[in-house]
């Protein structure tokens, strides 16, 4: 097989070809394979690099969704992660951030700035705390984790340790609670926000503990939502 350019992935058509002679096992046809993808690898990672963004990460959760589901059945569970996505769409929009998915019962934004990523995790518990003391009957409670960092940009994704870690953060936050790291809060000190109880979590799949803030959301002077 004549040698292959290293700036591109090998085409489609070559390498259906190249599998389907493996397949019928024809001399020489495992080293082609080989070669094409140890190509297809070296073009990803050259892709990946070439990605690579530092942003400031948003992750919701809808906290004891699944028993909500299994209480009070789909079509509630339904109405309540509709509002939860009207709300957090809402304020990921005005604070300048871009949904990138949907999680089923949550949500990632990214934002250009730890700060504005902060804001939006308190903007939404305040407005899901108003919901929930106006609407009673469909009240819930969300999980935020805020994380900042360099991630790897797919066409429709974002990946790497800092999204997996923002995630974590969220699955590791009290119900109503927002919860970030230490580089969160380093950047963002002094500029408004309280950070309460630091410590530091070992997360799955990290070498290293992660010093970890709780941000205050509710002030004792916020008023009850009355409409």
């Amino acid at each position: 097989m004549k040698d292959t350019a290293r700036n591109s992935p090998p085409s489609p058509r070559l390498l259906a070809r190249v599998i389907r002679e493996y397949l019928a096992e024809e001399p020489g046809a495992d080293e082609k394979l080989r070669q094409l993808l140890d190509q297809s690898r070296a073009f990803e990672g050259d892709v990946q690099l070439t990605r690579k963004i530092r942003t400031s990460l948003l992750f919701t959760d809808i906290a004891g969704s699944t028993a909500m589901f299994d209480q009070y059945g789909d079509r509630y569970g339904r109405s309540i992660v509709a509002i939860h996505d009207r709300i957090v769409e809402a304020v990921v929009q005005a604070r300048g951030g871009v949904r990138v998915k949907h999680t089923g019962d949550g949500m990632l934004a990214s934002f250009a700035s730890c700060g504005r990523s902060v804001k939006a995790a308190i903007l939404i518990q305040r407005q899901v705390a108003r919901h929930s003391a106006r609407f009673p009957l469909l009240a819930f409670k969300l999980k935020i984790g805020v994380n900042v960092g360099s991630v790897i940009r797919g066409s429709s994704d974002l990946y790497g340790t800092s999204v997996n870690l923002a995630a974590r953060l969220c699955d590791m936050a009290a119900a109503g609670g927002v919860l970030t790291t230490g580089i969160v809060h380093s950047r963002c000190k002094g500029k408004g926000y309280e950070f309460r109880n630091p410590r530091t979590i070992t997360f799955k799949g990290l070498r290293k503990e992660v010093p970890v803030y709780d941000i205050l959301w509710q002030p004792e002077s916020m008023q009850p939502y009355t409409g």
